[in-house]
């Protein structure tokens, strides 16, 4: 098994809570007794409580991962929030192959960040896959899909948890079917459908508040989550925006103003002129980087967001 985080942990759970399955190997984040991370020891912890080996994820890429993965002569490999795309030569290893879980219907949202860009997309559903890894990246065909709805009310960290969620079914879906002797389906996937969601980094976290107020409010809550946050200047000074108040629908137009303008402010929260309108932000959800007070951004009336 091949994983990290809390979806790895679901993942190698069920494996091991699956009738006539046994892991021989997880290949996860090494424990670290320092990190403040709650999530990045929960697959090494459950590794070693149940006596696995552990071993650093790189390992399954290189020439001593490929070899000890050749003497182990697993029947599956199972995946899940692994940092790096498998060898070639490691994925005719198990006889029937190394099966991952995406969080997206793929083809849709192929890469690193999945849920952040369904989001972002102000999309109405979202959900997770399991298919077989080949050598591109989550280019490998579908073996099992499950839907979820996204609501107005979701954060990458809401999302994210409802989509794990649904890993034990189709983990054990599947080992209850190979165990049994069957073959997993194989769906190809329609490659003109794809679509691609990179990691979120530098100049990407940047607010465009030339897009619509609605566009706007999707981004902030798609990138509201640790080590990410929307970027703008405010009043000269850098700000990360953790959340705004969803546009109501429907709407009157607003006073044209150039877009980032904020046009009005209180002592809970300013305006910011969109595209199409007025976005709402609570001062509470502005996290300042270096610069003025939280006060002067109140009474920024005349400001502009960049």
């Amino acid at each position: 098994m091949l994983g990290s985080w809390g979806i790895g942990e679901s993942v190698l759970r069920s494996a091991l809570e699956t009738n006539g399955v046994s892991v021989d190997a997880v290949f996860t984040r090494l424990a670290d007794s320092a990190s403040s991370d709650p999530y990045r020891n929960m697959v090494a912890d459950l590794a070693a409580s149940a006596g696995i080996p552990v071993h650093p994820p790189k390992a399954a890429s290189g020439a001593d991962g490929v070899a000890l993965l050749a003497q182990l002569a697993p029947d599956v490999i199972l995946s899940a929030a692994h940092p790096t795309l498998l060898a070639p030569n490691l994925l005719s290893v198990p006889r029937f192959g190394a099966l991952n879980l995406h969080g997206s219907l793929l083809p849709k949202h192929r890469g690193t960040s999945p849920v952040n860009w369904a989001l972002i997309r102000d999309e109405a559903e979202t959900g997770l896959t399991m298919h077989y890894i080949d050598e591109g990246m989550d280019t490998g065909d579908v073996i099992y899909q499950e839907r979820v709805a996204i609501t107005d009310t979701d954060t990458p960290g809401t999302l994210a948890d409802r989509i794990r969620a649904l890993a034990p079914q189709l983990i054990k879906r599947a080992l209850t079917t190979l165990v049994a002797g069957h073959a997993l389906p194989r769906i190809r996937q329609d490659d003109t459908a794809a679509s691609y969601s990179p990691r979120l980094k530098g100049a990407d976290l940047s607010i465009d508040w030339t897009k619509s107020a609605r566009a706007v409010w999707s981004f902030i809550r798609g990138t509201s989550q640790r080590g990410l946050g929307a970027r703008t200047t405010l009043a000269g000074s850098e700000f990360r925006v953790w959340s705004a108040i969803e546009p109501s629908q429907p709407h009157a137009p607003s006073p044209i103003n150039s877009p980032g303008t904020v046009t009005a402010a209180s002592s809970e929260r300013i305006e910011v002129q969109c595209g199409d309108r007025v976005l709402e932000i609570p001062l509470s959800s502005l996290e300042r980087e270096s610069g003025v007070s939280m006060p002067e951004v109140g009474s920024a009336f005349s400001g502009s967001a960049d």
